[in-house]
């Protein structure tokens, strides 16, 4: 995950925790599983995951709020066994993000 360090542009390429990496390679997010590629993500220092974060300077925190709401998606799809294809993840995403960024 966070040990390959050609994926992580970090200031001296050593992936440390509490640091925001922005995230070149096929990194997901471990708490809402959408993709990093492209984004600001924070490795956190107990379980060396990569998480979300939102940079974004609006008043209202987009990603965290896609990041809460594509969690708890995917944990009630889990009671049922199914996963939320990507495409339709995307599309949901598009409709939210749009909504949220005024």
């Amino acid at each position: 995950m966070t040990s390959d360090k050609e994926l992580i542009d970090g200031i001296d390429g050593d992936a440390l925790p509490d640091r925001l990496y922005d995230i070149k390679g096929e990194h997901r997010c471990t708490k809402c599983n959408r993709s990093l590629k492209g984004k600001i993500a924070y490795l956190t220092i107990k379980t060396n995951d990569l998480i979300c974060r939102d940079m974004g300077h609006d008043k209202t925190p987009v990603e965290s709020i896609l990041c809460t709401i594509f969690e708890g998606m995917n944990k009630n799809m889990e009671q049922y066994n199914i996963r939320i294809p990507a495409a339709t993840v995307k599309k949901i995403e598009k409709a939210l993000r749009e909504a949220l960024e005024f």
